[in-house]
C-alpha cells in the first residue's frame, strides 16, 4: 500500500481514517482482486489474501501488526477476500451464462461443457469450486441477494 500512495504524495498520518480506508478501496482492493473470477484457490491461497487485506488495512487505520481487522472490515464495509472471491467468481458465471450466443466467450463456454475431461478448461472445476453456485441457499458471510442485485 505503501509504494502506491507515497509516490502519490500520500502519506498515512496526513489523512483521516475514512479517507485512508476509501484510498484502499480505491486503488489497493483492485489490486488483489484481479483475476479472482478466473482462479482456483487453495484454502491456503484464500488465507494468504485475507492476510495481505488484513495488513492493507492495519496500515490505512495504523493498527498495530497483531490487531484484529474485523471492526476496520466492518467500517469500511468491505468482505473478507475469501468471501470476495467467491462472489466474483459467481459474477463471472452469471455473465458468462448471460452472453448472446454469437461471443467467443459463450462458444468456449459450450465447447467446455461438451468436450471430454481431459480437453476441458477449468470451467467445471469453477463451477464445483464456488459454494454459492452450488447452494443457493448458501449461508457463509455473503447472502445471495447481495451477490446477485447488480442482477435484478
Amino acid at each position: 500500500m505503501r509504494n502506491t500512495l507515497q509516490p502519490l504524495g500520500l502519506h498515512a498520518p496526513s489523512f483521516s481514517r475514512l479517507t485512508a480506508s476509501r484510498l484502499y478501496a480505491i486503488f489497493i482492493r483492485p489490486k488483489l482482486e484481479y483475476g479472482l473470477c478466473l482462479c482456483l484457490f487453495t484454502m491456503k491461497n484464500l488465507k494468504l489474501l485475507d492476510k495481505a487485506q488484513d495488513q492493507c488495512l492495519r496500515l490505512a487505520f495504523g493498527g498495530h501488526r497483531t490487531a484484529s481487522t474485523t471492526v476496520f472490515r466492518h467500517m469500511t464495509s468491505l468482505p473478507a477476500m475469501h468471501e470476495r472471491a467467491h462472489t466474483l467468481v459467481l459474477k463471472f458465471i452469471l455473465r458468462t451464462h448471460f452472453l448472446p450466443e454469437d461471443t467467443l466467450l459463450h462458444t468456449i463456454r459450450s465447447f467446455t461443457e461438451t468436450a471430454p475431461q481431459y480437453k476441458r478448461f477449468r470451467w467445471p472445476a469453477l463451477l464445483r469450486a464456488n459454494p454459492i453456485w452450488r447452494d443457493p441457499q448458501y449461508n457463509g458471510a455473503t447472502t445471495t441477494t447481495t451477490v446477485l442485485a447488480p442482477y435484478d
